[in-house]
């Protein structure tokens, strides 16, 4: 399946938003830079983000570590099978306060404590099977053999505050291409929290009521669209 462009993902964002948030009256134009501008007795243009927990350059980012997890198992049913393993099912949990590293040797510890897992029946596996790979937290064995058996993970989140320093990241990256952006009368930014997506999903209740930010946009907007909520970050006057 082809995946929607950036545009028709902030598209489909906006028109959520705008059945649930009282926009000044005019046409609204989609575009870039900013994403969508509504046209009316004063141009305002408004960019949209997602506003992710961390960056995703971070390797200690979700969006990073989620990618090494599904590379980890990957690699390790690779080796096992290739060693002469059966083609049973994993089902493996990641201790998030464990980093992935080195993916090479999380997969081969992985691969080797598989050998004696096969041998047990189905259900949830003793943690003293896999003690030495500190990553893990969780693995449930399936010893039926698949032709398309599969190792797959399973994660448990917690859902953390909102992140006021992601939050000032965006704005100092934003700020500084708002010169570039196509002129109007004022700026506003949509930080959209997808809570399908654990590397965003967060409270977007303003945690701290003595905290102001400063900013060059009008107006800054947390939503998170599943649940039809919204709140404007507190910024100085």
């Amino acid at each position: 399946m082809t995946r929607p462009s950036n545009q028709a993902i902030e598209r489909h964002y906006f028109e959520q938003f705008r059945a649930h948030f009282p926009l000044p009256s005019g046409e609204v134009q989609y575009g870039d830079k900013p994403d969508v501008i509504i046209q009316g007795e004063q141009r305002v243009g408004v960019e949209i983000a997602n506003l992710y927990l961390a960056a995703g350059g971070d390797p200690t980012s979700e969006q990073m570590q989620r990618r090494f997890r599904e590379e980890v198992l990957s690699q390790a049913q690779a080796l096992y099978l290739a060693g002469g393993g059966k083609a049973m099912e994993l089902t493996v949990a990641f201790d998030p306060t464990r980093l992935i590293r080195d993916k090479k040797s999380v997969a081969s510890a992985l691969a080797i404590a598989a050998t004696s897992i096969d041998k047990l029946p189905v259900g949830p596996v003793n943690k003293a099977c896999f003690t030495q790979i500190p990553e893990l937290w969780f693995i449930y064995h399936n010893p039926t053999e698949y032709p398309d058996a599969a190792w797959r993970t399973s994660q448990v989140y917690t859902v953390p505050v909102l992140s006021l320093a992601r939050i000032g990241e965006i704005l100092d990256e934003k700020h500084q291409k708002l010169a570039f952006y196509r002129a109007c009368d004022a700026f506003w930014l949509l930080l959209v929290v997808d809570f399908a997506d654990r590397a965003q999903d967060q409270d977007i209740d303003w945690p701290e009521p003595e905290v102001t930010l400063s900013s060059k946009f009008e107006k800054v907007i947390v939503y998170k669209p599943q649940f039809a909520k919204w709140m404007e970050v507190p910024l100085k006057q």
